[in-house]
Parts: structure tokens; C-alpha cells; sequence
């Protein structure tokens, strides 16, 4: 589903609260957005943007996993997926003992 002119706006209010690192009212901004486009490509990058700058790495991971669900030829959520792991201190071997990363790193 297209975004409407009005979720549209709301999307650009969003990246500029983000881009002032205003990240209450860019969240806000993202809630205003309809549900049903909730999944739309630009409404998750800028959402795992908003989350990894406001340190909320595994909402981030989360997110990233979805965005490489969804667009599985978009490189943005392999490395976004990545980055976000990295800062949770996740190895190799983490993923692959502890449940609670396997959740996080399964695709």
C-alpha cells in the first residue's frame, strides 16, 4: 500500500526530530504513520535508524531482521543486522549456544 501524502509528512517530520536527535518526537512521528504501512521499506529504515541511535540494539536487530525478511536484496538489513548485533556484543559463538540469540539472529 502507498504511503498517503499525510503519512508522508508524517515520515519527513520524523527524520528531521530524528536528525535534531529528538528521538520522543520521532517516534511520535512514526505512530501517526497508519499501521498498514507499517511495513513499508523507508517507515523500517527509519525506524531501525531511530532505535540504534537511541541504543535500543536488540528493537534495532529485531527491526533489521524484518527489513531482511521483507527485502531479502536489500543489503541495508544484513549490514544494519550486523551492526546492531555488534553492539550487543553478539560473536559467532553466542548465536549459535544461547537461545535469546538464536531468537534474535534467526532469519
Amino acid at each position: 500500500m502507498p504511503l498517503s501524502l499525510n503519512d508522508i509528512r508524517h515520515l519527513d517530520a520524523a527524520e528531521g526530530w530524528l536528525e535534531r536527535g529528538e528521538y520522543v518526537n520521532c517516534f511520535h512521528e512514526l505512530e501517526q504513520i497508519d499501521s498498514n504501512n507499517g511495513d513499508d521499506q523507508r517507515i523500517l529504515a527509519l525506524r531501525w535508524k531511530l532505535y540504534d541511535r537511541a541504543g535500543l540494539h536488540v528493537s534495532a536487530a529485531r527491526i533489521a531482521l524484518e527489513i531482511q525478511r521483507r527485502f531479502p536484496h536489500e543489503v541495508a538489513g544484513y549490514v544494519w543486522r550486523s551492526v546492531s548485533l555488534e553492539k550487543l556484543g553478539c560473536t559467532p559463538k553466542e548465536k549459535e549456544l544461547d537461545p535469546f540469540w538464536r531468537q534474535i539472529v534467526a532469519i
